[in-house]
């Protein structure tokens, strides 16, 4: 049933790829992708560079699933780049295997300190919000211990509307709103900013609404060879590479760009 289903989508988009209007379409957003390049507006890394920086995720996959052209540049610019993920992706009972995956994964995106949490408190699961005082708690210890300059994480919809993703939020920003110590107020925190699905479904050719909306935003955009990284280390999670996360490497536009807003 799968493979009908993979096929037939495949089928249909071909004969999409081969229209002229598609090929029209994705000639334009390449020259606007490297207009954007050339007027210096892929600013992300100007944020992170020789920084100290902390990468928050909840679960293992979401370091390429949503956060990968911002964690490569952080890997390429910072001075250190440190993942922390909340749980071990346990909903399905691969808690074992996750996390392996997630290191697998990592080595693509050029990230090489890696901490996972195993806490009965924080579990996988997408209707659960997590204790925020845990979290805070977490989230100030790796702050102080590692002298982190630049923090990210998602934002208050969580891209996908996963609870799990949307407690980090709130607990990252209460934080840095009641912490008045050096350890926290010299921080720069920032979220990954949710798009409709629509456009998190329209991959390259979002580029046209990133730019327009761009705002007081960041972005940061995967060149060629980020592209192919991010591909390698989505695959590196074997056990969730199903059928539609294999359309979703295609479509998504996270896997291209990412667009991150400062919190506070």
């Amino acid at each position: 049933m799968d493979g009908n289903i993979s096929y037939g989508l495949y089928t249909f988009i071909v004969k999409i790829a081969s229209t002229s209007v598609f090929q029209v379409s994705l000639l334009i957003v390449v020259v606007m992708m490297l207009a954007y390049h050339s007027t210096n507006l892929n600013d992300w890394c100007t944020v992170v560079a020789q920084k100290n920086v902390l990468l928050v995720i909840a679960h293992p996959d979401d370091e390429c699933m949503f956060f990968s052209p911002c964690a490569q540049a952080m890997a390429k610019y910072a001075e250190n780049v440190y993942l922390l993920c909340i749980s071990d992706g346990d909903y399905h009972g691969m808690g074992k295997i996750r996390p392996k995956e997630l290191i697998k994964s990592c080595k693509f995106l050029g990230i090489d300190r890696i901490e996972i949490i195993f806490n009965k408190f924080l579990q996988d699961d997408p209707n659960a919000n997590w204790d925020k005082k845990l979290l805070k708690k977490i989230f100030r210890d790796r702050i102080c211990q590692h002298r982190i300059n630049v923090i990210v994480t998602f934002d208050e919809y969580g891209v996908s509307g996963h609870a799990n993703h949307i407690s980090l939020y709130h607990a990252l920003n209460e934080l840095i709103h009641e912490e008045s110590d050096d350890c926290i107020a010299q921080i720069e925190a920032f979220a990954l900013k949710s798009v409709n699905v629509i456009r998190k479904y329209i991959g390259i050719m979002d580029i046209i609404w990133t730019i327009l909306l761009k705002g007081n935003s960041y972005v940061c955009i995967n060149s060629f060879g980020g592209c192919i990284a991010s591909q390698l280390a989505m695959r590196a999670h074997a056990s969730q590479f199903v059928w539609f996360r294999r359309l979703y490497v295609i479509f998504s536009r996270y896997m291209l760009i990412n667009t991150l807003e400062r919190i506070g």
